[in-house]
Parts: structure tokens; sequence; C-alpha cells
């Protein structure tokens, strides 16, 4: 049909919510190899992006939209350009609780923290290794000794998509 236009596929993001959107949750997710791992580019609405685990992206977790009421908590981030890319920040937006590690460009790491922590967010955020358990062999759950363990919201769940693995899977 000469009407008809080919779509081009994306799949250089995870999880979006993209234009026409509005609100969105993402919660106990995990995705790794993406070039974005959380991408919101929409209209205003509540976004909740908690207990996700973002392995080797450009961007963790990217917002291009208002994020009024929005919750960016609890999630843990592992070798991104960016972790959590956000430039404006509405008085009702929380960001913390969150768990970096092996920033890939160090100084836009800390710039960005800088642009963070200047607009009162992210104060328990933290950059340490959130030892898993055999990340090699696709094993994501935190050790019992995770420092991720430090961040827990509010029921008592540490940073992160998959909890803490059981001390006797730990050993093995």
């Amino acid at each position: 049909d000469r009407f008809m236009l080919p779509i081009y596929p994306q799949n250089d993001t995870a999880y979006q919510v993209y234009s026409p959107g509005r609100g969105g949750t993402f919660e106990f997710n995990f995705c790794k190899g993406y070039a974005n791992g959380i991408w919101v580019k929409a209209g205003a609405g509540r976004y909740v992006i908690r207990h996700n685990t973002v392995v080797d992206s450009h961007y963790g977790i990217c917002w291009v939209t208002s994020n009024a009421d929005s919750d960016t908590s609890w999630n843990v981030i592992v070798a991104a350009d960016e972790f959590i890319r956000i430039d404006r920040f509405h008085p009702t937006y929380t960001q913390d609780g969150n768990l970096f590690w092996l920033p890939k460009q160090w100084q836009a790491f800390a710039e960005r923290l800088d642009v963070v922590r200047g607009a009162n967010r992210g104060r328990r955020c933290m950059l340490a290794d959130p030892r898993f358990v055999d990340p090699e062999n696709g094993d994501y759950r935190l050790l019992p000794d995770s420092p991720a363990l430090f961040l827990k919201d509010e029921q008592g769940l540490p940073a992160g998509a998959f909890g803490v693995a059981d001390p006797a899977d730990a050993a093995k």
C-alpha cells in the first residue's frame, strides 16, 4: 500500500514513556546493555521509578519532561556514562537512596552529582559496589553484605530490583 509508512523499531531503550504518554511506574525491573535504561520523554504526570537495576548503559535513567510529584529512588545503576540525567527539578520531585557504581566518565559523574545535590536531592545516594551474587552468570541479587542494604525504602526493601540472596545461595 503506497500510503503505509515503515516504522523504525526503537531498540536502544529498555523501558520508556514517550509522548503522548502521561505518567507511569517502573518498579523491580532489570536491564543490561541498552543505550538508555529508563527514559521519560512524555507529557506531565506522576512517574515512579523505584527499585530497578540498570547495568551497562549510557543513561541509566533519563528525564526529558516535567517531574512534578515524581520519585526516582532506590535504584541500582552500574557502569553508566550518566546515572540519572535530569536538568530541572520540580519542588515535589524526589530522588534519593540510589546506588551507583563504576561510572564510565568520572568527571561527568561528579558534575551531575553536584547538580543533583545543588538542588537538594540525592542526599542518601551512594557510590559503592552493589555486591551482586554472580553478575557474570546473570545473578544480580544482592549479597548479604551489600551496601544497598543501607538504602532501604519505607517498607524496608533495599535498593535494586532483586533483593538480597539467601545466605546459603550467596555462599555457593
